[in-house]
């Protein structure tokens, strides 16, 4: 074993040893007793399922995680990597197409490998505790379009910088950053047009009270809106959601059908007052352009690597080559990439309290928000203590009680204790009757 080979095997032990002591501490955060702040929403057996949830996935990702490391090790120390870059060569095809092709056998090799563990936790897990509505030809039929995806979306990419950095070498990143970052930009563009509907049936929100409040409430808030659309989430899952598609003037709402079907009417403007404060705060191009400069940090990273490092010898490969020194790149990077994440975890979960306080503010709706919010932990059995290394490195999202404390202390907002289920009850009475009117 080559001192860079046990580096590399040292930083995928590192990365898997971590994410299993969050997934521990994590389990060891869960609090046997219902948060006080959502008893109304959550009673103990809903708790007791929530909490149940929350082992099961762990354990879940335990074996998963452990099964593809151990999966990994043994086809690199047999010599895997070699020998598939070794009978490729015997085509006699370019030197990009054999990068290509041993990029993409990879690629194929995984999704098989982790398709099992994907269904079980489809048809098994997701089932047992009522979410999973896909049926096994939906099932296959989004695995195939995936990966048609990848190849049409990043197949080009990797051509591109493969070819790049054959020519200039560690020089390449300073073209390949830009072409990084167009994709990026490219995908935020085409994502509602194309990618979306390939997977989802979405259909213009009728006529009625609803879309009538949420028109309106859009005009009180300055949100340029162009659409709403209903997306079939029931298709797939019992989980609900709400978000905002499109740059520029052509932006669109849609609503999960799950959402509608659970919430009233105050509700639900809630929550597309969260979304559109998404927009006016300009949340999604911040996240880009974090986006663009963590890529710019990992091509940089790679160009030193490349110049700097043997890295085909860590995976026994003979032949130095850009795609072997590509894989071997992204399998050290593992632990970086916790670091590298922390930032845009960081600012999602800001901009989740900024948009939640921007609905309670300009729309009067803090106290509905948080109805949503809670009613929203309970139906998709979120687990309510986090651990907060969990949070910080995992969660793009705060926890739901921080975000309700969050939501009290700004003004109009009522003490919870102060707010009696009659006073809610008859504020959403009133409302509901504004918005039919």
């Amino acid at each position: 074993m080559t001192l860079l080979a046990a580096l590399l095997l040292g930083a995928l032990a590192l990365r898997q040893s971590f994410d299993w002591l969050v997934s521990w501490l994590n389990l060891g955060a869960l609090d046997p007793q219902v948060p006080e702040r959502l008893r109304a929403v959550t009673d103990a057996d809903a708790y007791r399922r929530s909490q149940d949830y929350t082992r099961e996935r762990t354990l879940f990702g335990y074996v998963a995680g452990a099964a593809e490391l151990i999966a990994l090790v043994a086809f690199w120390f047999a010599g895997g990597f070699g020998r598939l870059d070794a009978w490729l060569r015997t085509t006699e095809w370019s030197e990009l197409a054999i990068g290509l092709a041993f990029l993409g056998v990879l690629l194929l090799a995984r999704t098989l490998f982790e398709l099992p563990f994907a269904a079980y936790s489809t048809f098994v897990l997701e089932k047992r505790f009522g979410f999973n509505r896909t049926s096994p030809r939906t099932f296959a039929l989004d695995v195939g379009k995936s990966l048609l995806l990848t190849a049409v979306l990043f197949g080009p990419l990797v051509a591109f910088l493969l070819a790049l950095f054959q020519a200039l070498g560690p020089a390449g990143w300073m073209i390949a950053w830009p072409a990084a970052a167009g994709l990026l930009v490219i995908i935020d563009l085409i994502y509602p047009v194309w990618i979306l509907p390939l997977f989802h049936r979405l259909t213009p929100l009728p006529d009625g009270a609803l879309r009538s409040a949420i028109e309106r409430a859009a005009s009180d808030l300055g949100f340029a809106l162009d659409g709403l659309a209903v997306i079939d989430a029931s298709r797939r899952s019992t989980r609900s959601n709400a978000f905002v598609i499109g740059l520029g003037r052509r932006r669109r709402i849609v609503l999960s059908d799950t959402l509608i079907q659970r919430h009233d009417l105050p509700e639900l403007v809630a929550i597309v007052a969260h979304e559109i404060g998404h927009a006016r705060r300009r949340h999604l191009p911040k996240l880009l352009a974090l986006s663009i400069a963590k890529a710019g940090l990992v091509v940089g990273a790679f160009a030193l690597a490349l110049d700097a490092l043997a890295l085909h010898g860590a995976l026994f490969v003979a032949q130095p080559s850009v795609h072997v020194a590509l894989l071997a790149f992204a399998l050290l990077l593992g632990p970086f990439e916790v670091l590298l994440d922390l930032p845009s975890l960081a600012l999602s979960r800001r901009f989740e309290f900024e948009a939640d306080r921007f609905a309670a503010e300009r729309l009067d709706s803090g106290r509905e928000l948080q109805a949503a919010l809670s009613r929203l932990s309970a139906q998709n059995l979120t687990n309510l203590t986090p651990h907060p290394l969990f949070v910080t490195t995992r969660s793009s999202h705060p926890p739901v009680l921080a975000r309700l404390a969050a939501l009290d202390r700004w003004p109009g907002m009522a003490a919870p204790e102060t707010v009696s289920v009659e006073n809610t009850a008859r504020r959403r009475s009133r409302q509901t009757t504004e918005f039919r009117a």
